[in-house]
C-alpha cells in the first residue's frame, strides 16, 4: 500500500511528495536526537513520508494556490490527516498522519487534543512540517533562513511544539544536514522505500 500511495502523490502534485521526502528523512534526524530505537525511527519514518497523502483527494489548484485560501477551500485541507489515516491500517503510522496537525496548546485540528495526548510521530511531524514549509521558498512567500526557522520553532515551544522535542532538536541544530535540501528525487526513488536513507 504505501508505494502505491506515494506513486498516486507523485503523480498528482510533486511539491507535496518532495516535501513528504524531505520530511521524513528530517523527522529520523530528529528521532536521533531524543534517542529514539532504530524500531521507532522506522514507523516515524513511515508515519513521516506518508503525512500528506491524504492530499490526494485534493484539488491540484487548491494545493497550488498562489494565495490565501478561502473558508471551504481551508475545511477541504484540514481534512488530509484523517484522509490519509484512513488509507494506512497500521496503528502507530496512522495515528502520526491523523495527528500531524495538532498543536501543543490543543488549538489544531482535527480533534484539537493536547500535549501529551498527541501521539509522540504526530509531535515529531507538527514540527518538522513546520520547519521543512519555513525553509522552502514558494511563489507567493519567501523562504527562512535555517537559523530563523529554528528561531520560529524555540519562540511556539510549549504553544504548537512539544518542548521535551524542541530542546534536544536545538541543542543539536548545528548537525541540521542541508542536504536534506539537495538530495534528488532521482537519488531517492530507489531508496525511500527501502527506509534506507541515512541521516
Amino acid at each position: 500500500m504505501f508505494p502505491q500511495c506515494l506513486d498516486t502523490l507523485l503523480k498528482h502534485d510533486i511539491e507535496t511528495f518532495n516535501h513528504c521526502i524531505r520530511v521524513a528523512n528530517i523527522a529520523k534526524w530528529v528521532g536521533r536526537c531524543i534517542q529514539l530505537t532504530e524500531y521507532e525511527i522506522n514507523d516515524l519514518y513511515d508515519s513521516a513520508i506518508l503525512h500528506d497523502v491524504g492530499k490526494i483527494k485534493i484539488p491540484i489548484k487548491i494545493l497550488n494556490k498562489p494565495g490565501p485560501l478561502n473558508s471551504n477551500q481551508m475545511k477541504l485541507i484540514k481534512m488530509h490527516p484523517a484522509w490519509g489515516s484512513e488509507l494506512i491500517a497500521e496503528k502507530q503510522i496512522k495515528n502520526g498522519i491523523l495527528s500531524h496537525h495538532e498543536k501543543y496548546d490543543g488549538s489544531g485540528y482535527p480533534y484539537g487534543i493536547k500535549g501529551k495526548e498527541i501521539p509522540l510521530n504526530g509531535r515529531i511531524i507538527a514540527i518538522v512540517d513546520s520547519l521543512d514549509a519555513m525553509l522552502i521558498k514558494r511563489p507567493y512567500r519567501k523562504n527562512l533562513s535555517l537559523q530563523e526557522a529554528f528561531k520560529e520553532i524555540e519562540q511556539y515551544s510549549g504553544v504548537y511544539y512539544d518542548p521535551d522535542i524542541v530542546t534536544p532538536i536545538l541543542l543539536r541544530k548545528k548537525d541540521f544536514k542541508h542536504n536534506f535540501y539537495t538530495i534528488s528525487y532521482k537519488e531517492l526513488s530507489d531508496k525511500i522505500l527501502l527506509n534506507s536513507i541515512s541521516v
